[in-house]
C-alpha cells in the first residue's frame, strides 16, 4: 500500500475505525527538511510491509487539521495505536527508527 494524502475526514475516519497503527507525516512543500522526509517516509512504509498504515498531510492544504492536532513545526509525524496518539516524533528520522517504531507499537497490538 503507498503512502496516502489525509484530509480532516480520512483522517478522522482512519483513527476512529483502526484497530492498528497509522503514521501522519505533516509537512510542507517549501520546507527542506520535510523534502528529505519524503523519501525516508516511503522507505519506512516499505520496510513494514503492511503493519501500518502511512499518511501524508500537507499542512498548507490542511491547515485546519494541523491545528486539530496542535502541530508546532515541521515535519512531524504522530503515530496512532488503535485510535490513541502514542508517539509524536518532530525533526528529520531515519526509515529505521520509523521502522522499529512500527514494529514496536504493532507487537503491543496483538
Amino acid at each position: 500500500m503507498p503512502v496516502l494524502d489525509a484530509n480532516t475526514k480520512r483522517f478522522n475516519q482512519v483513527v476512529k475505525q483502526n484497530q492498528g497503527v497509522s503514521l501522519f507525516r505533516f509537512w510542507a512543500s517549501w520546507c527542506p527538511p520535510c523534502r528529505m522526509m519524503t523519501k525516508v517516509f516511503q522507505q519506512a512504509q516499505k520496510r513494514t510491509n503492511g503493519l501500518a498504515e502511512f499518511y501524508d498531510v500537507n499542512v498548507d492544504r490542511h491547515t485546519e487539521l494541523a491545528e486539530q492536532c496542535r502541530i508546532r513545526s515541521i515535519p512531524t509525524i504522530i503515530i496512532y495505536k488503535n485510535g490513541k496518539e502514542v508517539k509524536r516524533v518532530g525533526g528529520i528520522v531515519m526509515a529505521d527508527e520509523l521502522q522499529q517504531l512500527v514494529e514496536k507499537y504493532s507487537k503491543n497490538s496483538r
